[in-house]
Order: structure tokens, then C-alpha cells, then sequence
């Protein structure tokens, strides 16, 4: 391993290449659709999860089990209690 600047062009040209024919191929606008749905059914699923008052769902199909777990988000009123503490 004698040339390693020499090593890490040649990776970097191949990987510049490799990423010029995947934007050629027309798969990158592929790729970029199919993250644009999955964007947008996540969404989708989880305003329908979110309306639903039920804790767990099943679908069978999927072979999935969804579950809500109670997160407690607590605010902290950080102004009072340094007043609470300094009297």
C-alpha cells in the first residue's frame, strides 16, 4: 500500500462514475418517487394511528402489530421555580 493518495483517487473517480451512470440510468428519480411515497404514507398512517383512540393495531396482512406507548412531555417553568428558590 505504497500510493495511497494515488488509492484514494481512483476510489474517488470510480465512485464519481458509478454515481454518474446510477443519475443516468434514470434510477435516481426513481429513487427520489419512492421516498416522496413513503414520505407521504408514513404521514398518511400515522395521522390515521394518531385519530384512532385504540392503543394497539393489527394488521393481519402485513404481519404487523403497531402499539402506542404513553411518552409523559413535561414542561418545566424554569422562571418560577429560580423565584420559588431565591425567597
Amino acid at each position: 500500500m505504497k500510493n495511497t493518495k494515488s488509492n484514494k483517487k481512483d476510489y474517488s473517480s470510480i465512485a464519481a462514475q458509478m454515481i454518474k451512470q446510477f443519475i443516468e440510468s434514470g434510477k435516481y428519480p426513481q429513487l427520489k418517487q419512492a421516498e416522496k411515497k413513503i414520505k407521504i404514507l408514513t404521514s398518511s398512517m400515522k395521522e390515521r394511528l394518531e385519530a384512532s383512540e385504540c392503543k394497539r393495531h393489527v394488521f393481519k396482512k402485513l404481519q404487523l402489530v403497531g402499539r402506542f406507548v404513553a411518552k409523559p412531555i413535561y414542561e418545566t417553568d424554569t422562571v418560577a421555580i429560580n423565584e420559588y428558590l431565591l425567597t
